[in-house]
């Protein structure tokens, strides 16, 4: 494996994989920031593909190839954007109740449903 790409798979892995969340807003910002990891991705492709057209020798089909695995990228990016609204409105009340609690109110927990 490339020494880069096992880099980079290793710090998703470590940072997103073992992320430890501080409350719900906490949550609630990691989920509607899923976009940018994907952007990223999308973007370091179009990159590297820059560089193969300019400075590598590398056959037009390979960077063909890779351009059509950095474009299907761009569903995933859109579908991702929708996160914060699906966890807002799947939260709605939750997310009020943080900001305005009851009186002795606890959080509520999913994991007993």
């Amino acid at each position: 494996m490339s020494p880069t790409i096992e880099a980079a798979a290793e710090a998703i892995h470590d940072h997103i994989g073992g992320a430890v969340f501080n409350g719900m807003q906490d949550f609630t910002t990691f989920v509607g920031s899923l976009d940018v990891l994907l952007e990223a991705v999308y973007d370091s492709l179009g990159s590297v593909n820059a560089r193969f057209e300019d400075d590598e020798p590398i056959n037009p089909l390979v960077i063909d190839h890779l351009e059509e695995l950095r474009s299907m990228l761009r569903g995933p990016i859109e579908f991702a954007r929708e996160n914060s609204s699906v966890f807002q409105a799947a939260h709605e009340q939750d997310l009020e109740r943080l900001e305005n609690p009851r009186p002795g109110e606890e959080k509520m927990d999913y994991s007993r449903q």
